[in-house]
């Protein structure tokens, strides 16, 4: 008897820092490539189908920091995927993954959040994607130059004064 095996992919989301908005859901796009034309693998109750090119996007997955992670069933081992978040720049996220609990390059583009291509492993797959926000902290400026425009106030009064004396003498 010939098995077949396939493997399970789970994403979740998690939201950071001081001015993380826990709440939010954010849309996730997962690109799968590499399947042979009619595998199946089943989302969300839904059945997906690799096209003659291998590919299939899973698309409209929406996760917040408080929600359950998502469950892919049924994927074969030979396929590799590639996790986008479709957040912008503008929202001030730093974005961060991990896959197996082991750090993955994320390139930042302006409306969204690419997790590196990987190879699905012979095992279950966990990615982790976190957003990390942290509200920006005064800067100190005022005090970075407070004492050197004070030193220049000093030192314009004491060639004032000692100009206004050399003229009375």
């Amino acid at each position: 008897t010939a098995t077949y095996t396939t493997y399970d992919l789970t994403l979740d989301k998690v939201v950071k820092g001081d001015m993380g908005n826990k709440g939010k859901e954010f849309n996730f796009t997962i690109e799968f490539t590499g399947g042979d034309e009619g595998e199946k693998f089943i989302y969300g109750g839904q059945e997906y189908t690799f096209d003659d090119q291998g590919k299939v996007p899973v698309t409209n997955i929406m996760l917040a920091d408080a929600t359950t992670a998502i469950t892919i069933s049924g994927l074969p081992s030979d396929v590799k995927y590639k996790v986008i978040e479709n957040v912008p720049q503008s929202e001030g996220y730093e974005t961060t993954a991990t896959v197996n609990e082991a750090s993955v390059d994320v390139a930042e583009g302006e409306n969204a959040q690419t997790v590196a291509e990987q190879q699905k492993s012979k095992d279950q797959d966990d990615v982790v994607v976190t957003n990390t926000r942290n509200a920006v902290s005064p800067t100190g400026i005022v005090m970075d130059v407070a004492p050197y425009a004070l030193l220049v106030v000093i030192a314009a009064a004491g060639c004032f004064v000692f100009l206004r004396k050399r003229r009375e003498d």
